[in-house]
């Protein structure tokens, strides 16, 4: 719980600093303002409803958040072991465990 609340923490002083260093010439404050906003994401299930909300009631942002989350699944799978293609010969001697 401690955890979760600091990390929040954390994520809301990079975010402002990101909104802080984004009307300066340069593309640093886009960056930082999504670094804090997907620790805030991960550690806060209040900031994900709000998030979630106010996508859903934009359309534009709703089409565009559909297609992060389609490149993010496809980069996952791909990059997961699981997804990985095995060649016949050892998909037939492989012993798969349960996770």
């Amino acid at each position: 719980m401690i955890i979760r609340a600091l990390l929040t923490v954390v994520g809301m002083i990079i975010f402002v600093i990101g909104i802080i260093l984004f009307p300066m010439p340069g593309p640093f404050g886009i960056p930082i303002m999504a670094v804090g906003l997907s620790i805030m994401l991960k550690a806060s299930d209040r900031v994900k409803r709000t998030t979630i909300r106010l996508v859903h009631k934009n359309r534009h942002s709703s089409r565009l958040w559909r297609k992060i989350r389609g490149l993010y699944k496809r980069i996952r799978c791909n990059s997961s072991p699981k997804s990985q293609k095995t060649s016949p010969i050892s998909t037939a001697t492989a012993v798969h465990l349960p996770d």
